[in-house]
């Protein structure tokens, strides 16, 4: 009796493995306006989408800055992932061989949790010195 059930245990494991081996997602052909384009090259930098999703990821940055522990951020970057994909009108895609292809929702949400690290430490860290910032004040006021 303990064979077969363990043996039953077995073939729902292949079944299952079997299943996401096969599930493919279907080739886009082209991006919608409000689509991610996942890379770091020039058209996914000016690509309408990704504007939308560093304005949205900077609008939700305070919020992240607020988090006290990593629950209330990982709470946070789910909220957040799910309100850039808005209900399915976004989404983020990556270009393979057989051209754009949607990414999994677990993809999405470390894209985001990227995106608030990284803009926090943006803004964390200011590009000019403060002393510097107050001496190409004065050399500017001294132009006038």
């Amino acid at each position: 009796v303990m064979s077969s059930s363990s043996s039953f245990g077995q073939e729902e494991k292949s079944v299952v493995a079997k299943r996401k081996r096969s599930t493919t997602t279907p080739t886009i052909i082209v991006p919608r306006a409000n689509d991610i384009l996942l890379g770091k090259n020039k058209n996914a930098f000016q690509h309408p989408g990704n504007q939308r999703y560093r304005h949205k990821i900077a609008m939700h940055l305070p919020r992240f800055k607020a988090c006290i522990d990593r629950l209330d951020k990982i709470i946070l970057v789910k909220k957040v992932a799910e309100d850039i994909l808005d209900h399915g009108r976004v989404r983020f895609l990556t270009c393979e061989k057989e051209g754009w292809v949607e990414v999994p929702f677990s993809t999405v949400r470390n894209k985001v949790a990227h995106a608030l690290r990284d803009a926090r430490r943006q803004f964390q860290f200011p590009t000019m010195s403060p002393l510097k910032e107050e001496e190409q004040q004065q050399q500017q006021s001294s132009q006038w």
